[in-house]
Parts: C-alpha cells; sequence; structure tokens
C-alpha cells in the first residue's frame, strides 16, 4: 500500500475512534465485554454484591504503594516483608489511565472514567469526550451519570469521604458535570458560563442528587457568599467565602432534606465520632485540620458553651462551617479536633450500614497527591499508609459475602528522588511555572521534576555525567538536559533551570 494511501487510512481510521469515543456506551459494551471474558476464565465470587466501596489513592502508583508497604512496615518495626491491607486482596491487576486528549492524564477525566465508565477529556467533569474544557456551550447533551446516582436509583445508601475539598476533582465527579474541574463556586466561573447557564461545582453538590447520605471532606468557603468572613479564619481574606450569587449552601442543603428526616453537619472530631447514627438520616461535614487559628469573640463564646453542651455545640447548627479548604496532611493533622481518613470512614460505613438494600461508598485519600506535587514523600506516603488502615478498617467492619471493595489510583507520580539532602528543592505546590534551584556542585539529583506534565513527557536526569564535578572540585559543571540546568559559573552556590510547568492534578 502507498505511503500516502496508508497515511490517509490511519487518518480516517483515529476520527473513527475519537467519534466512537465520545458515545458513552462504546465505553460500557468495552467494560462489559472485559467482564464476560473474565468470568470465563476463573471461578470467581460471584455473589450479587450489596455494599460497595471504591477506595481512591489519587496519584498513588506502583511507586507509591511499593514505598508505602516498605514504610507501613518500618513503622511496625519491619520492613519490605510488611503487607498493605490492599495486598490481602484475592485479586490484582493494574490499570492504564490517560484522557481522550492526554497521554498523562488528571484526576477529573479520571474520575469520570473509573465513576461514570466513560473516557473524557483532561479537566472535565462528568461529562463525555464530546466536551471541550472551558467551554460551557459543549456540555448540554454530554452529561453521564456515575455509579453514585446508579446506588440512588437502585434504593441503596450513597457516601464521600475525601481528605480533599469535597468539591475537588475526585469526589465532584461522582455528582458533577462540569466543563472545567477549577468551577469550584460561581465565583470562579467565567461570565460566558455563568450566562451560559452552566452550574458550579458547589451548587451541583446540593443540587444534583439532594439524597446522599454522608459527605465528609474539606472545604466550605465555595459555600458562602463573597467576603463572608471564615469563622476560624476570620482575618484571611483568602478563607472568605467566593459565592457571587449570595447564597448560603449549607442552608440549602439542610432545606433539600425531605421533612421529618435528621440532617447533620459537624465540623468537629468530637462532634462526629459522639453523633448517634440511628437517629441521623444526612451528614455532612467539612473538614479541614486547624493551622494557625486567630481567636474570635465567636470563638472563645464556642469554647465557653463547649464546657456546658459539648455536643450541641460540635454539631453545628444551620448555617456553621468548620474550614475552607482540603484537609491538613496526616502527619499534621490535630487529633483532638479533626478527624483522620480511618475515622471517618468508619462513621460512613455504620452510617450507610442502616440501609437493607446496602450502599456505595468512595473514599479518596487526596493527598497522597498533594504531596507527590510538593516534592513532600514523607506527607506522600503517610497519607497514602493511613488509606491503607481505612482500607483495613473497612475489611473488618464488612464482610466479603456481600460487600465488593476495590482500592485502586487515578494517575502516578515521578517523585524527585536525591543522593544526598535536598540538592533540589521543590517546594510548595505551583499553578503555573516553577524555577528550580539546585546545586552546581553535585552530586546530581536524579531527578528535578515533581510530576509529568500533562502534554509532554521531560526526560529525567537519572545518571551523572562522566565529568560532573565533585563536592572538592570548582569546576564548570557540564551542561545538562531540562528540567534543571546550572549556570556555567562555578562560583554560584544555586541555579535555575528552564520553567517547567507542572500539571495540576
Amino acid at each position: 500500500m502507498p505511503a500516502a494511501a496508508a497515511c490517509a487510512r490511519a487518518k480516517a481510521t483515529r476520527g473513527e475512534r475519537a467519534q466512537r469515543e465520545k458515545d458513552p456506551e462504546y465505553w460500557r459494551r468495552q467494560a462489559q465485554e472485559t467482564l464476560r471474558n473474565a468470568l470465563r476464565l476463573q471461578r470467581l465470587n460471584q455473589n450479587v454484591a450489596k455494599n460497595l466501596i471504591l477506595f481512591l489513592g489519587d496519584g498513588m502508583g506502583v511507586s507509591t504503594v511499593t514505598a508505602a508497604r516498605i514504610l507501613k512496615g518500618q513503622l511496625h518495626g519491619q520492613g519490605e516483608e510488611s503487607l498493605l491491607e490492599m495486598d490481602k486482596f484475592p485479586f490484582v491487576a493494574l490499570a492504564k489511565t490517560y484522557n481522550t486528549n492526554a497521554q498523562v492524564p488528571d484526576s477529573a477525566g479520571t474520575a469520570t472514567a473509573y465513576l461514570c465508565g466513560v473516557k473524557a477529556n483532561e479537566g472535565t467533569l462528568g461529562v463525555s469526550a464530546g466536551v471541550t474544557r472551558d467551554r460551557c456551550n459543549t456540555t448540554k447533551g454530554q452529561e453521564v451519570t456515575s455509579i453514585l446516582r446508579w446506588a440512588k436509583e437502585a434504593g441503596k445508601a450513597v457516601g464521600i469521604v475525601t481528605t480533599t475539598r469535597v468539591t475537588h476533582a475526585t469526589p465532584s465527579a461522582a455528582y458533577a458535570h462540569s466543563a472545567n474541574r477549577d468551577w469550584y463556586s460561581d465565583g470562579e466561573m467565567p461570565p460566558d458560563a455563568l450566562q451560559g447557564g452552566c452550574k458550579d461545582i458547589a451548587r451541583q453538590l446540593v443540587e444534583n442528587i439532594p439524597e446522599i447520605e454522608v459527605i465528609l471532606g474539606g472545604g466550605r468557603k465555595y459555600m458562602f457568599p463573597k467576603n463572608v468572613s471564615d469563622v476560624e479564619y476570620p482575618h484571611e481574606e483568602k478563607q472568605r467565602g467566593t459565592r457571587l450569587d449570595g447564597r448560603n449552601l449549607v442552608q440549602a442543603w439542610r432545606e433539600a432534606k425531605p421533612r421529618g428526616k435528621v440532617a447533620e453537619y459537624v465540623w468537629h472530631r468530637q462532634g462526629l465520632l459522639a453523633l448517634n447514627l440511628s437517629r441521623v438520616d444526612f451528614l455532612l461535614g467539612v473538614l479541614v485540620p486547624p493551622k494557625e487559628v486567630a481567636i474570635s469573640l465567636e470563638m472563645l463564646v464556642h469554647s465557653l458553651e463547649m464546657l456546658v453542651h459539648p455536643l450541641e455545640m460540635l454539631v453545628c447548627p444551620q448555617g456553621c462551617l468548620f474550614e475552607p479548604g482540603d484537609m491538613m496532611y496526616e502527619l499534621d493533622r490535630n487529633n483532638n479536633t479533626d478527624p483522620s481518613l480511618s475515622e471517618m470512614v468508619s462513621v460512613a460505613i455504620r452510617m450507610l450500614q442502616k440501609n437493607p438494600r446496602g450502599f456505595f461508598l468512595l473514599v479518596e485519600g487526596g493527598r497522597i497527591d498533594h504531596g507527590h506535587h510538593e516534592g513532600k514523600a514523607k506527607q506522600a506516603l503517610h497519607e497514602a499508609v493511613e488509606l491503607d488502615r481505612a482500607i483495613g478498617l473497612a475489611t473488618r467492619l464488612t464482610s466479603t459475602q456481600d460487600t465488593l471493595s476495590v482500592v485502586t489510583a487515578d494517575h502516578s507520580h515521578l517523585t524527585p528522588t536525591t543522593r544526598r539532602s535536598r540538592p533540589c528543592r521543590c517546594g510548595r505546590r505551583p499553578t503555573a511555572a516553577r524555577t528550580w534551584p539546585c546545586s552546581p556542585a553535585g552530586p546530581w539529583p536524579t531527578c528535578c521534576t515533581a510530576s509529568t506534565s500533562r502534554t509532554t513527557s521531560p526526560t529525567p536526569w537519572l545518571t551523572p555525567p562522566a565529568s560532573a564535578p565533585t563536592e572538592a572540585t570548582a569546576t564548570p559543571p557540564p551542561a545538562r538536559p531540562p528540567p534543571c540546568s546550572c549556570p556555567s559559573s562555578a562560583s554560584s552556590s544555586s541555579c535555575s533551570s528552564a520553567k517547567v510547568p507542572l500539571a495540576n492534578h
């Protein structure tokens, strides 16, 4: 076949595939065929699962699982021989993750894939590949439903537990449909999207599936009107409400519940653990461990009243919220005021088990991803160990005879590693390009990038060049490929590489 004809045929094939990928049924048929093939190959527990728990480690690739296993062993006086709770599961597989328009995926497109069964474009939520990021006018008619909605329509109880904000990429794909994962509130949306009738994610949390029984995680400023001071950070402008429509969505959440049902909002660990779950029908907790808290008169009054009515103060009255952003890392968590992921999972399961028809629960260890983005391996790995602890707890609270538990990840990370203490500091998580400082004296870092780009795959600097200078020499370092290249001057104690944009997974 002539080269020109072959090229034309390949182009036509790609076009046909792109059209098929926009059809949700294409992915569902593919999934059903895969399951049928697996059933032919082996004897499985073919009981119909009444309950399903999906554990998602955001950014928890194979290397993170391996390192977390070793860390867990070390924390218990062991090492590589230790087993994670997920290692004890009877079946294991590898997953290939990508977006329809990106080799290296983000958490929004992948969440749409594993929650809705449909591959999607990078940065979009709960919609098919027919939606272009940022284009509100491409959304209508492209919405896809999630397993959370399917479970609810089947009469099951449903819940979401996350260590990120509840409007973040992973949890929001369970209930929202958005052309942009960053449209947390209408304050983050462009005018054309608002005029086009698109709803922000926080509003969709309250309106799309109002019967979600359990919602536990971080974030609250997207629920309140713009410039409303935060109850815990009254002097921090960045923690104020962001909504332009003036709505109090916590109040709207309460009002949306059926008459006679009890809906509780909790903001404190003691309040969460002290709840009489048999008397609660709906539970919302937006929880983030405190940082340096500025004590206000209102908070002082709260503290004094708690001495008399502790539980009544910890279970908030209408309109009370706890914190504005993601939860703190497990290592930084305040054990007195803030629940761990394991504790939230325990409450969620016991709450959902009240439904005789079963339940669906999404559990996300979301800050594994954040630790990797920030170059904080210790934080990322302890987050992974805490997720594993939650998996073990859930296993003890349920039975394999009627509960299917699945542990997976949405994408992986390339974590910076070095031969000595911090020769290439990654600093805080970026929102744009970053300049990387590094030592010109060597030994060279094995990799100077915190994660791969969504659209490119930078080549890591895996080995030092043969002529690399040592600590005792003062010769100019040789030229090196990006992302970390040093100037020729040996007198400089630091250097700046070409700015490398990082994905905001």
